[in-house]
């Protein structure tokens, strides 16, 4: 039997579809070139984020109701994802728009926390036999007055939170996956240095690794 092309989905930033015009399965860009539209993008993620998490092989459905009227309007297979992009902007425009220590940064602020509050859960309560990994990130930091481009610490410096669910967990234990034992990448204090090996990681390094 033929195996299954490993089904791609994104969300966000019409600047991914630019670059991958091609490759994504179930793709919704948004218009992102205004700075001082602080909600299109990231209204469009939050509305399609969930349905297809939903689609993301290993974790439970809550959507049952909308994932079928997409399924009839798209082939089956494009609800059976093994990697689900979502670009986040308004937290890059106010700071671009109004600066980072405006309040419109925190209320936009506080709808990430929101988001990834919800996403993590469902990562933590993906099937047993299931690694889910989630990686947040930013693809570039900010000055004080907001702006980006640069080549200061502020600028070229961004965060980045990597979440596994408890089944990676499982699959490190059995020793099923020789691939989650490497360099301590899962429990890097099992390995002396490992952690600190991590505190910084190049992003030429990180993006072809995903």
């Amino acid at each position: 039997m033929k195996k299954k092309k490993p089904q791609l989905a994104f969300v966000g930033d019409d600047t991914w579809v630019d670059l991958f015009p091609t490759q994504f399965d179930d793709c919704h860009p948004f218009l992102s070139f205004s700075t001082r539209d602080l909600d299109t993008v990231d209204n469009g993620c939050l509305e399609h984020l969930p349905r297809l998490l939903d689609g993301l092989v290993g974790l439970k459905k809550e959507h049952d109701d909308e994932m079928r009227s997409h399924k009839s309007q798209t082939s089956e297979n494009s609800t059976s994802f093994e990697l689900i992009v979502a670009h986040f902007l308004a937290v890059d425009h106010v700071g671009h728009t109004y600066g980072p220590n405006n309040p419109h940064m925190e209320g936009k602020l506080h709808q990430m926390d929101v988001m990834l509050s919800s996403t993590l859960d469902r990562t933590d309560d993906a099937s047993a036999d299931s690694c889910i990994v989630a990686l947040v990130l930013g693809d570039h930091g900010m000055t004080e007055d907001g702006n980006h481009g640069g080549g200061t610490e502020e600028e070229v410096n961004a965060g980045l939170f990597v979440h596994f669910s408890p089944g990676c967990d499982a699959i490190d234990e059995n020793g099923d996956d020789e691939a989650t034992k490497a360099d301590g990448v899962i429990k890097g204090e099992e390995i002396p240095g490992s952690a600190r090996a991590f505190d910084s990681i190049h992003q030429i390094d990180l993006v072809p690794t995903i």
